[in-house]
């Protein structure tokens, strides 16, 4: 897959395996960009074979198929490390998950991917920079500026270059008013609280955006469809698009199916903690309340346990969900509101029954409080 230019700072590998930062302009990328989702790839073979497939199709190589899988995956190998210097490439593996890790072991990263000067390295994954051996940049949610410019790459027209405030906005210095005070003419502030409604989450803009675009929607108009209906609906509607399906050339259009694996793998104890998690304001979750509420059920009071030589299963959960960026922070944790309104959606009838049994624990205690009184 050929990915179109981006300017942006990206992390890459160094032929060394250690970490870069390639700092050119993508339009620099004379070789091109290329995309593997190791999402579908799961062996150092499938990895091979994605690199024949694109020294074949992109580098024109003449690899014969009638040659052996590992002699193809050789003469692919090779064609990426002999590219000279005036034709630098970008390879980018997307979706690295943690069963795939192996792959990008550094002992065998020589064998399995390209690692001249010529060919910069992307890796993006949610796992911990520990897991692959070399430094990593956390990538959190857009800065305003940029996530106002994503929303007007595929609708354009309500850029207002000779705003003071919108030039205010893109330098991420302008404060939007409430929503209820944007006046109905003012498209590229109602762009921007879409934006910030989405938590500037690049994918869900992406998607909002071209949607918009594609169906030539007026930004104040969707701002008021999401003010009555919620993140959820907005994602949904946009999700499910058949034409856009065919304008976006990305794996799944649906927000909810990107988080699947981090949610499944979680132990109960996380589980719960993000569902209580997602019921409070998501920029300033206080760790006290999350314990508090965990310390309600009895299922739950051994977590709390000390254990020799090891966290208490609480203290694990909590650097779980850190550590896949689900809830960042120490004493005040954060969670993404996409990612808010996709917990919520699954857990909401659940939750519900596990808040009111709660309250009516806690009114129960102050009842007998006054009682006693």
């Amino acid at each position: 897959m050929v990915r179109p230019a981006v300017r942006r700072h990206w992390p890459v590998a160094s032929p060394h395996g250690r970490p870069g930062r390639c700092r050119r302009d993508p339009a620099e990328y004379l070789g091109g960009q290329f995309e593997i989702n190791l999402a579908d790839v799961h062996t150092p073979e499938q990895l091979g074979d994605e690199l024949v497939r694109l020294a074949r199709d992109y580098l024109k190589q003449p690899i014969q198929s009638s040659a052996s899988p590992e002699a193809q995956r050789r003469q692919a190998l090779a064609a990426f490390n002999r590219l000279p210097a005036a034709e630098t490439i970008l390879l980018i593996l997307d979706n690295l998950n943690e069963e795939d890790a192996h792959l990008l072991d550094r002992p065998n990263r020589p064998d399995r991917l390209p690692l001249t000067e010529n060919v910069h390295l992307l890796i993006t994954t949610r796992l911990g920079p520990k897991s692959l051996g070399i430094e990593a940049i956390t990538l959190d949610v857009l800065p305003p500026g940029e996530a106002l410019e994503l929303m007007f790459r595929y609708c354009r027209y309500a850029r207002d270059a000779a705003d003071p405030e919108y030039m205010a906005a893109l330098e991420g210095t302008y404060v939007l008013p409430a929503e209820a005070d944007i006046p109905q003419d003012a498209e590229w502030k109602a762009a921007l609280a879409i934006a910030n409604r989405l938590g500037r989450h690049t994918l869900a803009i992406t998607l909002v955006a071209a949607y918009l675009g594609l169906h030539e929607i007026a930004y104040r108009d969707f701002l008021n469809d999401m003010i009555d209906g919620g993140i959820g609906v907005a994602l949904t509607v946009a999700g499910q698009d058949d034409q856009l399906r065919r304008l976006l050339d990305h794996p799944t259009l649906l927000i909810e199916p990107l988080f699947d694996r981090s949610l499944q793998r979680l132990s109960p104890v996380a589980r719960t903690i993000l569902e209580y998690a997602s019921l409070m304001p998501p920029d300033e979750i206080p760790c006290a309340w999350l314990e508090a509420l965990l310390r309600g059920h009895n299922e739950f009071v051994a977590v709390f346990a000390k254990r020799p030589f090891r966290k208490t299963e609480w203290e694990e959960a909590l650097a779980d969900l850190a550590s896949l960026q689900l809830l960042p922070g120490e004493h005040y944790r954060r969670m993404h509101r996409v990612l808010q309104e996709v917990v919520h959606n699954r857990i909401e009838a659940t939750l519900r029954a596990r808040v009111e049994e709660l309250i009516i624990r806690l009114l129960r205690t102050r009842l007998f409080i006054l009682e006693d009184l």
